[in-house]
């Protein structure tokens, strides 16, 4: 019920404070929240629907900023995952001490250029291989990850549709046939 799209806001507004962590899972998605249920969503008690709530599109920035500053790390990446997080609040999630916070900054398509550099000299694969994935990381540093140890590292420069055929062509050596495959496709 919580998701159904036909659903009165009236209902929403209920179903929102329902006890079922599940029903405000669901709520926390849906976009047509008003900014009360927002508000009292962003306080809730499960992590899992704050967030849920702080991947949808629809959050405004203050509470975007709010869920920034969130003591669990699966929430702080939610909102690096949002496509409206600002450039400023993904500057400061690059500098996360979680990985997969960091990783999410680097697989966000609105990350600048300079961030991803400096996102470059991480030391977790999970942050390197979205930096590599991303279509605004300059040629140089996409030419150093191509030369990782690491596959999913050299598959993130693969599957990146900005990849210049100079810096893709070393990896038609990949040890990896199923690299070797998908350097092909690209």
């Amino acid at each position: 019920v919580a998701s159904n799209a036909s659903l009165p806001k009236s209902v929403v507004r209920v179903l929102a404070s329902d006890e079922s962590d599940v029903v405000r899972r669901a709520v926390a998605i849906r976009s047509d929240l008003t900014q009360k249920v927002v508000n009292d969503l962003s306080n809730d008690v499960d992590v899992w629907v704050r967030q849920k709530l702080a991947r949808n599109p629809i959050v405004s920035l203050s509470i975007l900023g709010k869920l920034s500053k969130d003591t669990q790390a699966d929430v702080r990446r939610g909102v690096a995952r949002n496509p409206r997080c600002s450039v400023a609040l993904l500057s400061e999630l690059a500098n996360d001490a979680d990985y997969w916070v960091r990783a999410a900054v680097a697989y966000q398509r609105r990350t600048p250029k300079q961030m991803l550099e400096s996102l470059a000299r991480d030391t977790s694969v999970d942050v390197l291989s979205g930096v590599a994935n991303n279509a605004n990381t300059p040629q140089r540093f996409l030419k150093k990850l191509a030369s990782s140890t690491e596959p999913d590292v050299r598959r993130g420069v693969i599957l990146n549709k900005s990849a210049t055929r100079a810096t893709l062509l070393p990896l038609l050596e990949d040890d990896y046939y199923l690299h070797r495959l998908m350097l092909v496709a690209n």
